[in-house]
């Protein structure tokens, strides 16, 4: 992956798939061990020609409608470097979307960008960085966090890293939220990186063979 789009997209707190075909290219779940009852909430990248499913409750958003709810979700330098970010995000080569669920304030991002390989030796590199950017914005917001998984797949039709970490600030009650990160490249195609930040404890695995081409 082209690191100055990578470093910036994993610098801070705050993704799914198959190809062409709906049968033959449908990509396995990365951890088929949990299953969960998938949902029937249908999004559509339009632009990108891209299908995917996503958990109950989640909506659509646009920049300035997200941008007017993070003001009720984050303060102070969260908010500063957010609002960053998400300007950085709507200018990188490609497409920027985004969710919203009120009733648990959780968000996912959505990013493609064009095709560039994920290989299994520099999924520690990868890592290393999430950890890296991870560990600088904590210090910055007074949080603490730890690594729940990182790990690599590969399918014919795409090349997949995940990562999960919970970050918490041990000075306050229930403030645990979890960040997913899921980087997926397809064959010649494109690449999406999804970004989720939720406050619930869940395998969104199982979505990841619930998106389509």
């Amino acid at each position: 992956m082209r690191k100055p789009i990578v470093t910036v997209l994993l610098t801070l707190v705050l993704l799914f798939v198959s190809c062409n075909d709906k049968t033959k290219n449908e990509v396995d779940s990365v951890n088929k061990s949990n299953e969960l009852a998938i949902s029937n909430n249908t999004q559509f990248l339009e632009d990108d020609g891209i299908q995917l499913l996503l958990p109950e409750n989640f909506k659509r958003y646009s920049s300035a409608e997200y941008e007017v709810v993070l003001k009720t979700l984050a303060k102070g330098k969260i908010l500063d470097l957010e609002e960053k970010r998400l300007r950085h995000l709507r200018n990188i080569d490609g497409n920027h979307y985004i969710y919203f669920d009120k009733a648990s304030k959780s968000t996912i991002l959505v990013n493609t960008i064009p095709f560039a390989p994920i290989l299994k030796q520099n999924a520690s590199s990868i890592l290393a960085d999430i950890t890296r950017d991870l560990s600088e914005f904590c210090k910055m917001t007074k949080q603490d966090f730890s690594k729940i998984t990182g790990k690599y797949s590969e399918t014919p039709s795409v090349q997949i890293f995940k990562s999960v970490h919970k970050v918490y600030d041990k000075r306050k009650k229930n403030s645990t939220r979890y960040q997913h990160k899921y980087y997926l490249a397809f064959s010649k195609d494109k690449n999406l990186i999804i970004d989720i930040n939720t406050t619930l404890d869940f395998d969104f695995d199982n979505y990841l063979a619930k998106i389509k081409f």
